[in-house]
């Protein structure tokens, strides 16, 4: 599989995860795990995006009830 969609599955999964530890998931580095992504046109979470996507679950957690 192509360290692209190797990324794009990680992603589905994980999408909090940064390259460092997508790295680590496929054996690579960190810049290369950035690279292939920017050429893919592969975005991933800033600070903000994972703040809300964090709340987002509580929130959903929450609603969801004991």
């Amino acid at each position: 599989m192509k360290l692209a969609q190797n990324i794009k599955s990680i992603l589905t999964a994980h999408p909090h995860w940064g390259p460092k530890r997508i790295a680590e998931e496929v054996g690579t580095s960190a810049r290369v795990v950035s690279v292939t992504a920017s050429k893919a046109g592969i975005k991933f979470m800033d600070t903000r995006d994972i703040e809300d996507w964090v709340d987002g679950e509580i929130l959903r957690l929450r609603q969801e009830g004991p």
